[in-house]
């Protein structure tokens, strides 16, 4: 089909590489996102302390041509910066690739030419004729792409009275996530550097990485996330923030073998898709509807990228 209009929930990797797509062919987008800022788990935080803190994705790397574009895209704004080839005693080889500024100016680069984006904008229902706000703003569409989590996807379509297939429920109750917390710490001069490339990725244990925000080119000055293992986050969700800082802080100077100077803690329910759909985008019978994300391409960057173009590619 070719779109006349479409409105894209969610201003993740997903959502905006596919608003460009569309946006390049000439198709009015509207693209939503209850958050204060583009990205999605592309996410940056500024420490009060100074310096910044990625505390979503990490890196990326390219393995098929779409990804290489857009890398290439990245260099010439000047934002690309080749962080390593691998971790530990034995590394891989293979690029691994981090953003000046965290991975959050990524998203505003890719948003940076789009015409229509709404932020504090919180999507209640998606229908085959648009999408809904909790405040009851309608936008009308000719075609939806939803790039939430699927859970969350779920939810938008049963409170549009979205019909859908016995197959299409089971495909999408069948996708799985991990949650993941994170701690954000400065990390002043005086603490001794982490390992090359300033990164620390345990096998076994509660973290999952352990990485140096200077060492890979995002911040300025020194900063330091934690990410914790989904088996360890899900223990420990419940808990509260305050508890989680002084676990998590806990630890990091296990690993470490000193202690970090406390820090703030980030949430993510749904974080890295763990069973994901074969298919790298899934449309709905009933209306222009198609969802799309990571839980579809493949739970990296990359695969969230090729989603989006895939989605993109079926409204054009």
């Amino acid at each position: 089909m070719s779109a006349q209009r479409v409105v894209i929930v969610g201003a993740g990797l997903a959502g905006l590489t596919a608003a460009r797509a569309l946006g390049d062919s000439g198709v009015p987008v509207t693209i939503v996102d209850k958050g204060r800022s583009v990205g999605g788990r592309l996410a940056t935080r500024r420490l009060e302390t100074g310096g910044i803190a990625d505390h979503g994705a990490q890196f990326f790397t390219v393995r098929g041509p779409e990804m290489a574009a857009f890398a290439a895209d990245l260099d010439r704004s000047g934002l690309l910066v080749e962080w390593c080839r691998g971790f530990g005693d034995t590394p891989d080889g293979h690029p691994r690739y981090a953003v000046k500024g965290g991975m959050n100016a990524a998203a505003k680069w890719l948003a940076s030419n789009l015409a229509d984006v709404r932020l504090g904008w919180q999507a209640e229902a998606v229908t085959p004729t648009g999408v809904r706000s909790v405040d009851g703003t309608e936008l009308a569409a000719d075609a939806v792409i939803v790039t939430s989590p699927v859970p969350q996807s779920i939810a938008l379509l049963d409170a549009g009275g979205v019909q859908r297939s016995t197959a299409t429920d089971a495909a999408l109750n069948a996708v799985r996530y991990e949650p993941t917390l994170a701690l954000l710490a400065p990390l002043g001069a005086e603490r001794p550097p982490l390992p090359p490339p300033g990164a620390i990725r345990p096998t076994g244990g509660s973290l999952m990485m352990v990485c140096d925000n200077q060492a890979k080119g995002a911040s300025a000055i020194r900063t330091l996330t934690v990410h914790a293992t989904g088996s360890y986050s899900n223990a420990h969700w419940d808990s509260s923030d305050e508890a989680l800082v002084e676990l998590l802080t806990d630890e990091a100077a296990r690993l470490l073998g000193w202690r970090p100077d406390g820090g703030v803690l980030k949430r993510w329910r749904y974080s890295t898709p763990v069973v994901v759909h074969p298919e790298p985008t899934l449309s709905l019978a009933v209306g222009s509807i198609v969802l799309a994300g990571d839980a579809f391409g493949g739970p990296t960057m990359e695969g969230a990228l090729r989603s989006g173009l895939a989605a993109s590619r079926l409204l054009i």
